[in-house]
Order: C-alpha cells, then sequence, then structure tokens
C-alpha cells in the first residue's frame, strides 16, 4: 500500500498479510529500489492499533539488516526494482471523518474490518439514538430473529444491523464519555 494510510487499508481491504519495505531514494516518491522486505500476517482480529505496534517492532528489525547490507555493500548493495505500475499498487488515502462512518449498506464482513481498521483511531462510528457512536470492537453473530438495522439493543446486548446479518458491538463511545465496553455502556442504558 503506498500512501497516507496503509495501516487501516490493509485491515479494511481484508488483506491477510501485510508488510514493510524498504528502499533507496529516488526524486519520484516510493519508487527506489527496494533492499530488504518483510510480510506480516495479519489475524482475523487485528486492529490498526496492533499492527502499528507489530510493525514498528519488525521495522525496527528491518532498519538494522537494511543498514548493515548497506554498510557492507555501499553503492553495490543488493537491491530490487519495484513494480510501480499496474495490478500490484495499491492506494491507501488520507482518511476522512466521512470514510469513517458505517451504514447499514455494508455486509458484516465489510464494517468488521473497518471497524478494526480504525481502531484505536479515528475510530468507525454510526449515527444512533445516543449519538455519534464510535464502534472500537465487534465480532460475528448468528442471525438474529430481527430485521432492524443500525445501533439496537436486542436482549440485552449491543448489536449493528447491517445487509445481511449482524455484528455485536463490545467497545464503543458516544459523544461526552470515554471509550467503554457495551456492557458497561448497556448497564447504565438499561437501568
Amino acid at each position: 500500500y503506498r500512501g497516507a494510510a496503509p495501516i487501516q487499508h490493509a485491515i479494511i481491504n481484508g488483506e491477510t498479510e501485510t508488510g514493510l519495505s524498504t528502499f533507496f531514494l529516488k526524486h519520484e516518491i516510493d519508487t527506489g529500489d527496494i533492499i530488504d522486505q518483510v510480510r506480516v500476517p495479519l489475524r482475523n482480529n487485528m486492529d490498526a492499533g496492533e499492527l502499528h505496534d507489530t510493525l514498528m517492532q519488525k521495522g525496527a528489525d528491518l532498519m538494522v539488516l537494511t543498514l548493515q547490507k548497506i554498510s557492507k555493500f555501499g553503492k553495490e548493495t543488493p537491491s530490487i526494482p519495484q513494480n510501480n505500475k499496474g495490478k500490484s499498487q495499491k492506494i491507501a488515502p488520507k482518511i476522512h471523518r466521512e470514510f469513517c462512518q458505517l451504514n447499514s449498506a455494508l455486509t458484516p464482513l465489510e464494517a468488521f474490518n473497518k471497524i478494526r481498521g480504525l481502531s484505536p483511531y479515528p475510530g468507525a462510528w454510526i449515527p444512533s439514538q445516543w449519538g455519534d457512536m464510535k464502534i472500537f470492537e465487534s465480532k460475528f453473530v448468528e442471525d438474529l430473529s430481527t430485521n432492524q438495522v443500525g445501533v439496537f439493543v436486542y436482549d440485552k446486548t449491543l448489536y449493528l444491523g447491517l445487509k445481511g446479518g449482524f455484528l455485536e458491538i463490545l467497545a464503543l463511545q458516544i459523544p461526552g464519555k470515554s471509550k467503554m465496553k457495551s456492557t458497561d455502556f448497556l448497564n447504565g442504558v438499561l437501568k
């Protein structure tokens, strides 16, 4: 991924792996020959914060290896040209508030990935009866015997009704409140 938000977009787009590259600089941005790479598998429930921290550690190790290679070979450091055109290019544009909004037209998988990809920051959100609710964690649920869409409470559990299914909301934030577990939120709402 190239752009301002590669970590987030890798998760949002449902990738099963991502990675890091070190490369030589050229005048054009992100076009230099690749020196080293490391692949990082994406767990099904990994969010952007966890991936960031994993990449930070892997990136430090990769940088050491790359500097050792450059120190040893200098201008003759082995590298391979990037494929700067074609299908291998995946763009990761800057994330704006509008992009973070969830809607009921998303499938459960699309919403699940978007929630993970935007957690912990900036947070996926959806309008609700409690204001714009940020959702930080969710899980898939079996079909419910309801056809509700959007955020709703059903059998003392908080759900997000979507096109073709539901997610249980596990962690959230409403305006003026701190991030909380949905059980804590419901304890206050259902009193």
